[in-house]
């Protein structure tokens, strides 16, 4: 996904948890409107368009030229990992949730189903810490508190190696992710949602278990990722980037033969479909995962009064020229209104 994309839907980047949005962080934008105006838009420019710039994703009714960003120092990365048995979901993703709200700022925390190996019968658990801190001491720091709460032993087979307070780099993680995804040729699916803060750890753990647990294929994937504490603070600034909670999940099914579609995609739909079933377990889907031609997945993109992307839509765009969000009739340009 280009950077245009990734700013336009949010940004959920590195150490979004604990720096917010990366979105938050755009101060201004080059458009170019469906009426050919060139405009730049700001906070006091505009501001309906740089209201949406931040988060209406696809929904945006102008072409992006530029964008104006504030900056972060890079800092120095540190890694710990820790792999699990797979049988170990709940009490894992529980240890997780609770310990997120109050773990260093420095902190990345994700969790990962994956078959590490492939030639592995079944799935195992990567409890990921990524540390972004300015010395190898206070990534010591940041860490070890997560080193000496482990909620049971990791696994001890050689080709899971937990590893403590390693030294790693951005160009590092972005090769082992590119080393995770789909080859060329493999057929992909993902979907994603926010489940609700009104849910207790172990109601949560409960509800995710059957999709890290069933993975169709060897190459697939289910995530949770967490978002507490920059879940619960005010965003920064005027944005329509405003649907998120603690918890972020997603699944990536990837699969090489076409015979293997309907096993492929029905998975991730009755993933989802269990979560529906459940009052109250979901509160809405991540515009950057999503397929807007599969599933309305969690009901909304955005929060209650930040905006209807429909509103921007139909003053700068009402003859439907930007293609949107592909969902029914906004394919052709009939709107964004669910």
């Amino acid at each position: 996904m280009s950077g245009w994309g990734f700013l336009l839907q949010g940004g959920m980047g590195w150490n979004c948890k604990n720096w917010g949005w990366a979105c938050e962080y755009v101060v201004g934008v080059d458009v170019v409107t469906a009426g050919l105006e060139v405009l730049h838009i700001n906070e006091t420019k505009n501001r309906d368009l740089f209201h949406a710039a931040r988060g209406a994703g696809p929904a945006f009714p102008a072409v992006v030229t530029r964008f104006y960003m504030k900056t972060l120092s890079l800092l120095p990365m540190w890694q710990s990992l820790y792999f699990f048995d797979i049988t170990k979901f709940k009490e894992v993703l529980e240890w997780l949730i609770k310990l997120s709200p109050t773990a260093s700022p420095t902190l990345e925390i994700v969790l990962v189903s994956s078959f590490v190996p492939q030639s592995s019968p079944t799935p195992t658990l990567t409890a990921v810490f990524t540390s972004f801190a300015p010395s190898h001491t206070a990534a010591l720091s940041a860490l070890t508190p997560i080193h000496t709460s482990l909620p049971c032993p990791p696994s001890a087979s050689p080709n899971h190696p937990s590893r403590f307070c390693e030294p790693t780099s951005l160009p590092e993680e972005y090769a082992a992710q590119l080393a995770g995804n789909a080859a060329p040729g493999f057929r992909t699916r993902s979907d994603n949602a926010y489940l609700s803060n009104d849910l207790s750890p172990a109601q949560v753990a409960a509800a995710l278990d059957p999709a890290f647990s069933s993975l169709p294929t060897k190459q697939s994937t289910a995530l949770w990722f967490s978002m507490n504490p920059t879940s619960r603070r005010a965003r920064k600034g005027d944005m329509m980037l405003s649907m998120q909670s603690d918890h972020y999940f997603s699944v990536y099914a990837v699969w090489e033969e076409e015979k293997d579609d309907g096993v492929c995609d029905s998975w991730v739909r009755d993933v989802f479909a269990r979560l529906e079933e459940q009052e109250g377990t979901l509160a809405g889907s991540y515009l950057g995962d999503a397929d807007f031609q599969f599933r309305k997945a969690g009901g909304k993109f955005w929060g209650e009064g930040k905006g209807d992307p429909g509103d921007v839509k139909a003053k700068w765009d009402g003859e439907g020229r930007i293609c949107g969000l592909l969902e029914g009739h906004e394919a052709l340009g009939e709107g964004v209104r669910g």
